[in-house]
C-alpha cells in the first residue's frame, strides 16, 4: 500500500479511485499496482508519494493515534498495535481492489 498526497492545490476527481474526489494536501492509500510508473503516471505537478515511517519504528504514541483517526481499539502491546494496524490496512487494500 502507497500513500499519495495531491499538491496540485485544487480538489482532483481520480477515476483510479472510484471517481473520489481528492481534496487539495488530503493524502491517500493506494494499491502497490496502481503506484506502476509502466501502468500509471502520477504527475508530480499534481501528487506527491508520501513515504509513512515503518510501522515497526513508530512509537507506541504514534501507533495510537493512527489507531484512533481509524477509530480501531487502541490498547494493547506495541507487537498488538503493530499487528491492528497490519490487519487493518489488509482489509482496507482487499476493499480498493
Amino acid at each position: 500500500m502507497g500513500r499519495l498526497k495531491n499538491v496540485s492545490g485544487e480538489a482532483r476527481e481520480v477515476p483510479l479511485l472510484g471517481n473520489r474526489v481528492v481534496e487539495p494536501d488530503e493524502v491517500v492509500d493506494v494499491d502497490d499496482e496502481l503506484l506502476d510508473p509502466e501502468q500509471y503516471v502520477w504527475p508530480a505537478s499534481t501528487w506527491q508519494v508520501v513515504e509513512p515511517p515503518a510501522t515497526e519504528d513508530r512509537t507506541v504514541e504514534q501507533l495510537q493515534a493512527e489507531l484512533r483517526e481509524r477509530g480501531l481499539p487502541v490498547s494493547g502491546t506495541k507487537a498488538e498495535l503493530v499487528e491492528r494496524l497490519a490487519t487493518a490496512d489488509s482489509e482496507t487494500a482487499g476493499e480498493v481492489a
